[in-house]
């Protein structure tokens, strides 16, 4: 990795956390810096701190209460006006990161519960056992998160034997479930199945939920269970395929008995988890169960 990519990594941890500060001083370390962003130079390392701080500092991003300094580390840094206004502007054009410095808008037991499911519903439609960006993920998933969260989250996640974490030299997160991780992720589904859905801040929740009918419900079920009887009977389709194409229509089918059901739950069984069973099963053995079941769904899709 070259050294102005290293650099770029630290300058964003540093601003990100001086943002996070505001208006507080803090101090910064070079160990600290390192050890978060996961890459440091091949040498000198304290000079190279030296040279992003006195970098961050002629941009005017940063300045410090006083001059004074100690070996990789310097005292009392705080963020600029100009450099607030670089890390608000650089959050808005990435989408996904609290602009306000405000807290996360759930507890961070739901934000880590939001995250696995979102990892389970971006890999259910491909591979499970594949990696997967978890900063995508997340922004994806319309979970805002102060600086931070993401990794203590992945930490947290990966003790608990959820996830697997491929941590990159350029700071990224790459993440992959574990079948721990995978069953939790499946249980969670059917106690929350709104957690399937993007969070949508700010828009109004009777824009973003339906009300299904008992007979709405009724004919729905029926078109799940002949789905799921389809997709039993299928002759050489792997068993891996086939537990989660059945547990895909479980967590859906859920959803539907419950009073409200949200859009984003539709538009995702509809769009990707339909598609995708019948690309491993075959059009021909489900076109005539999933045609119904999506003409049924048309009018509740939210886009």
């Amino acid at each position: 990795m070259e050294e102005h990519e290293i650099g770029e990594a630290w300058k964003t941890y540093i601003l990100g956390q001086l943002y996070a500060k505001r208006p507080r001083t803090l101090d910064l370390g070079r160990e600290e810096i390192a050890a978060a962003t996961g890459v440091s130079p091949n040498e000198d390392e304290d000079e190279f701190f030296d040279d992003v701080i006195d970098g961050l500092i002629d941009d005017g991003l940063v300045s410090l209460r006083n001059s004074e300094r100690a070996e990789g580390v310097v005292f009392s840094a705080r963020l600029t006006a100009a450099g607030q206004s670089a890390v608000e502007r650089g959050r808005s054009e990435r989408g996904g990161m609290v602009r306000d410095g405000a807290a996360p808008p759930m507890k961070t037991r739901e934000f880590r519960d939001r995250l696995l499911v979102a990892l389970y519903t971006a890999a259910s439609g491909s591979d499970l056992g594949a990696y997967l960006d978890a900063q995508k993920v997340a922004d994806e998933a319309g979970l805002v998160r102060p600086e931070g969260l993401l990794r203590i989250t992945v930490d947290d996640l990966e003790r608990n034997g959820y996830v697997k974490a491929l941590k990159l030299l350029a700071g990224g997160l790459n993440l992959r479930l574990t079948s721990s991780g995978v069953e939790t992720a499946e249980e969670l589904l059917e106690e929350h199945p709104e957690y399937a859905a993007p969070v949508t801040a700010g828009v109004p929740a009777a824009d973003r939920y339906v009300q299904l009918n008992d007979n709405q419900r009724g004919e729905l079920g029926g078109d799940l269970e002949a789905l799921r009887l389809a997709v039993r009977s299928a002759n050489d389709v792997a068993d891996e395929d086939r537990q989660i194409a059945l547990s895909e229509i479980a967590v859906f089918e859920a959803a539907v008995m419950q009073p409200r059901l949200a859009q984003g739950l539709i538009d995702r069984f509809v769009d990707r988890i339909i598609k995708w069973i019948v690309s491993k099963f075959g059009e021909a053995l489900l076109a005539a169960v999933t045609g119904a079941l999506v003409l049924k769904l048309m009018p509740f899709l939210a886009t």
